[in-house]
């Protein structure tokens, strides 16, 4: 877009000669528009991937360990004895809160060390304390739970995190073991379902 710019001199009440650039300002304005229209929105959907996506890592406590996949973010965030598994999109998080079961038995997204103990804490986990073992399977979806046809949002995504090493602490009797270190293989699986938006809803 060319602009030309007109001058021209005007006299003030003291007498003084004033010089104008008129169009100029205007030109500036329209550039900035164009500018502006021609910035990609902030808040476009995120690209999403369908695919399988598999990594291994290790984790001490405290730390917290993120891989990105597929358009989504994996995430081990650390918990007074162990880790919590977040998968999120953007500024959208807990899309992995829809495993079950919701009450009364542990979640298979949060891994603590006294998963892995007795109730006595003075031995491993024999049976006696209702926990998930070193595999953990879960489900997660971008579209829980803001869709209102929650419909087939389980297979979305799938994932499943497989302990293959760790390292317990507070192995006292009677308190609550928790997890110092723990070596990990993921595998996520983004399904096309996930990339789509919510069913448009009927009036």
């Amino acid at each position: 877009m060319a602009c030309s710019a007109q001058q021209s001199w005007s006299v003030d009440k003291f007498g003084r000669k004033l010089f104008a650039v008129k169009g100029l300002t205007f030109c500036i304005l329209i550039a900035c528009t164009v500018s502006l229209f021609a910035q990609p929105k902030q808040d476009a959907p995120l690209l999403c991937r369908p695919g399988v996506y598999q990594f291994r890592g290790t984790v001490h406590r405290g730390q917290t360990f993120s891989r990105t996949f597929g358009g989504f973010v994996f995430a081990l965030v650390p918990q007074e004895n162990g880790w919590s598994i977040d998968i999120s999109q953007g500024q959208q998080h807990y899309l992995a809160a829809m495993t079950g079961p919701a009450h009364f038995v542990p979640n298979p997204t949060d891994i603590e060390g006294w998963h892995f103990r007795n109730a006595a804490n003075t031995g491993p986990n024999t049976g006696d304390v209702n926990a998930p073992d070193e595999t953990r399977t879960f489900l997660f979806s971008p579209r829980w739970p803001h869709c209102q046809d929650a419909k087939g949002l389980g297979k979305d995504g799938q994932g499943t995190l497989e302990i293959t090493d760790m390292e317990l602490g507070n192995l006292v009797p009677g308190m609550k073991a928790n997890m110092l270190m723990m070596k990990f293989t993921v595998k996520l699986t983004v399904n096309r379902s996930a990339c789509t938006a919510c069913p448009a809803q009927s009036n």
